[in-house]
């Protein structure tokens, strides 16, 4: 799994960058932290999917403009198949699970 990771950016835990595709199973990504989006996934003009008992947990978006705790989705996908969810937090943005947002 990917623990306690950290960024002062974007995705604390895993950062799915620019025409990347990700594919997760049986992983948790668990407290992990980023000071704006995504503390536990950013994915930007990319795609993830995470299956087979993925789990993304206890994640934190740390400033006041963070969002998307546990996804934040830049122009990204995501397929969720039997993954979860869990306790993110995003104490003054929007979002406490998932933020899709696209570029205009």
């Amino acid at each position: 799994g990917i623990f306690k990771c950290e960024s002062s950016l974007y995705g604390g835990g895993v950062l799915v960058e620019r025409g990347s595709d990700i594919n997760v199973a049986s992983t948790r990504i668990t407290d992990c932290t980023a000071q704006l989006d995504g503390a536990g996934v950013y994915v930007w003009s990319s795609a993830l999917t995470m299956s087979a008992g993925s789990a993304i947990e206890s994640c934190v978006a740390t400033s006041g403009d963070g969002s998307g705790p546990a996804l934040f989705l830049r122009s990204g996908r995501a397929h969720l198949h039997d993954s979860a969810i869990r306790h993110c937090v995003s104490p003054a943005g929007e979002a406490g699970a998932i933020h899709p947002f696209r570029n205009s």
